[in-house]
Parts: structure tokens; C-alpha cells; sequence
């Protein structure tokens, strides 16, 4: 039996639940998933930029604690892998953002 509690919400009422936290997607989104595009609202970003968010096939994005192995047992779903996600909605997603350089 799955049982996630419900921890807080942020300022945009997006519910977190443990280690999931539902994507945040710009009501003006234009993303069609080319590289160098913010996962949240399709702004372009220049190469180089190194922020991500972890997705689950469920397009809920994963805490960056989760790893492969245990991304099942913990969300539910599988991964849907790494997405890189603009500064201005990697605020609205705090704490479910991570960098790494390419």
C-alpha cells in the first residue's frame, strides 16, 4: 500500500508530497521539447545552462535525493529522466532542482 503524506504547499499551490512535487508549467507555455528549452515554459536557454529538474513518467518532478534504483519504490513510476528547467521556474520549483555541468 503507497502512502504519500501531504508535507506543504508553495506559493503557487503546487502540493508536495514527500519526495514528488507536482511540474509547474507556465499558463504561456510554448515547449516542445528541443534541447535548450525550459521544461516549464518553452523559453529558449542558452547552451551551457546546467539546471534540471528529474521527471517521473508521471511528469511529476522527483526530489534530487531519489536515484534510479529506488525511483519505483518511491514515486510510483518510472523516470522519465533529466530536463533542463530556466532560473526564474527553478524558483517556483525549490528544492526539486539540482546543476550539473555537462
Amino acid at each position: 500500500m503507497k502512502i504519500l503524506l501531504l508535507n506543504m504547499q508553495n506559493e503557487q499551490n503546487n502540493t508536495i508530497m514527500g519526495n514528488t512535487m507536482e511540474l509547474y508549467q507556465s499558463p504561456t507555455s510554448t515547449f516542445d521539447g528541443q534541447d535548450y528549452e525550459c521544461v516549464c515554459c518553452g523559453r529558449k536557454l542558452k547552451p551551457g545552462h546546467n539546471q534540471y529538474v528529474h521527471l517521473n513518467t508521471d511528469w511529476v518532478a522527483v526530489h534530487p535525493s531519489i536515484d534510479e534504483f529506488d525511483f519505483v519504490k518511491v514515486t510510483g513510476s518510472e523516470s522519465q529522466g533529466y530536463w533542463k528547467i530556466g532560473n526564474e521556474c527553478a524558483k517556483k520549483m525549490k528544492d526539486f532542482t539540482f546543476t550539473y555541468n555537462d
